[in-house]
This record gives structure tokens, sequence and C-alpha cells, in this order.
């Protein structure tokens, strides 16, 4: 199912578990992220999980939005960190069960999210390498 605003505005809004305002775009078949910009950056929360999304890329200027919900996809590839830019406030992202297969996949993320305090990547091929986890 194509991203759209008239999917934007036919689907569910609420505070979730953080009392963040949230857009749920869950479990429609979304394959790409496009056209968030009819959002009109109103949500602190976008919840894109289960879909069939393979690429964290696309993001319009979300000033308000913190947290981002990305499991259950096939996401192989993020996009250059000055996308990132656009997303200021951003600090939280869930990768959960993706297919995230190397470390140098999340540069971006480390470049272009100066806020990003939880990145989760739990059951993703990352996860297998060795001390994939860096702690300096």
């Amino acid at each position: 199912m194509k991203l759209s605003l008239s999917l934007v505005q036919q689907s569910p809004t609420l505070y979730n578990a953080c009392d963040l305002f949230e857009l749920s775009l869950r479990s429609l078949s979304i394959p790409l992220i496009e056209n968030l910009a009819t959002t009109g950056n109103q949500f602190e929360s976008i919840d894109l999980s289960s879909n069939s999304i393979q690429a964290l890329t696309n993001f319009p200027k979300l000033s308000k939005l913190q947290c981002v919900n990305l499991s259950n996809n096939n996401i192989s590839k993020i996009a250059p960190a000055s996308m990132f830019l656009n997303l200021p406030s951003l600090h939280t992202i869930n990768l959960t069960n993706n297919e995230i297969a190397t470390a140098e996949e999340l540069v971006p993320l480390g470049k272009g999210c100066p806020n990003l305090r939880v990145l989760n990547l739990n059951r993703n091929p990352v996860t297998n390498i060795k001390n994939y986890r860096f702690k300096g």
C-alpha cells in the first residue's frame, strides 16, 4: 500500500506509552517511506512497524519527530547522514528484526543523529558480529 495523504488522514493517532503523540502506520504493507510531509509535522512518534520497508530514507523535515518504530521490516540500507538533519529531535529508533548486516551501514545514524539515545538493533544480522557493540 502506498503511503499517501489519504492513508495518513485515515490512520489512527494516539498517545503512546511514552506519552508521545503518535501516528500508527503499522501493518499496512507499505513498501517505502514517502509522503510523510503530509503529516504536517504534528507527530512526535511514527509507528511504521510490520511493513515491507527496505531502506531508512526519504524523511522530510519533521522537527517534532522524536521516535520512529521501524521494527519488523526488511531494512538493509540507511540514507546518508544529511537526511537526518531533517529530524533534529529524533532520539529513539527501533530497528528490531530487520536486515542491517554491517556496522558501516549504521555510520549515517552516528553522524546525522546527534540526539540519538536509543537504537534497538535486536534480531538484525549485525548483532552476530563479534563485539558489534562499541564501548568507548
